[in-house]
């Protein structure tokens, strides 16, 4: 046993990890039902490590080693699957808020990523060290009724606190990367929502996300950054450039997703893009892990 979780009425939820199995109870302890097995199908888990229940008595499950977020009814009927092996690795420990959105930890990668209940991307912030908003392997996490996040950093010995809403941000990156080019950046435009200005992005709080547990990367401080109105809707965007030669991306198919976190004004914002890619190379997977596709990595 792992994780317990209770919904609305009482009912008391257990992540049953070494049988990969829920198991649902009364508040009294009386059985009522139990769903999941050992694989990687809907339904089924490899270490159901956490879970928790939103406001209409679903529940999600962290599926650890699978590296995704289960969503199922509370009788153990699969509804969707938020994340996927590359997007999240090793899921720890997931909330939700009033709004039915859906918090998930992440201690390897060093970070909480935000969603919809329907597993829509929102946001995320952290990145591994010790200052305000780092983490160092975050292992819990709650949501109180005001919407405040509170982050177990485990390797800070520390309880985080962080502020809602969390501030989307749109990313605009080439919708196309040729893989062997030999440009010298990647370029991000960073356009804040109505009622934010662009010169509140704090750059040197800037973070750019492959997958697959790749560490993120930072501004490339001697590159040129300005703020300007890229897409031309009358909004003022941020741009920022990264060291193309020093990150890693790994593509599913022909397309890879990226994303870029940060702080502006105090709270924490994500964007996310999704590009597709040309003249790749395919390489097998890493021993023990199976993905649906075609699997490439490489460097820009």
């Amino acid at each position: 046993m792992n994780g317990v979780a209770t919904d609305h009425e009482g009912n008391v939820y257990v992540a049953d990890l070494g049988n990969n199995r829920i198991q649902k109870f009364t508040n009294s302890g009386a059985y009522l039902t139990q769903w999941g097995s050992s694989g990687i199908g809907d339904g089924q888990f490899d270490r159901p490590f956490a879970l928790a229940t939103d406001g209409a008595g679903n529940v999600y499950v962290c599926d650890y080693n699978n590296g995704r977020v289960q969503k199922f009814t509370s009788t153990g009927t699969f509804l969707a699957q938020l994340g996927q092996y590359g997007s999240f690795y090793n899921p720890t420990d997931v909330a939700t808020d009033a709004d039915g959105n859906v918090y998930v930890a992440e201690s390897i990668n060093c970070r909480i990523q935000k969603f919809t209940g329907t597993g829509a991307y929102l946001a995320q912030w952290g990145t591994q060290g010790s200052g305000n908003g780092e983490f160092f392997t975050p292992f819990g996490i709650t949501v109180n009724a005001a919407g405040d996040v509170y982050v177990v950093d485990t390797g800070n010995n520390r309880i985080q606190k962080f502020a809602t809403p969390h501030v989307s941000v749109d990313l605009a990156l080439p919708g196309t990367i040729n893989v062997r080019s030999m440009g010298k950046w990647v370029t991000a435009y960073l356009q804040p929502p109505a009622g934010f200005d662009a010169s509140a992005i704090d750059a040197s709080s800037i973070r750019l996300f492959g997958n697959l547990g790749a560490r993120p990367l930072a501004v490339d401080a001697t590159s040129p950054s300005a703020i300007g109105d890229q897409n031309g809707d009358g909004v003022p965007d941020l741009m920022v450039k990264f060291d193309r030669g020093a990150f890693d991306l790994t593509v599913f198919g022909t397309s890879a997703q990226v994303a870029v976190n940060g702080m502006i004004a105090g709270q924490a914002f994500g964007g996310v893009a999704t590009i597709k890619v040309l003249r790749s190379e395919i390489i097998p997977p890493p021993r023990g892990v199976a993905y649906a596709g075609m699997v490439t990595t490489m460097r820009w």
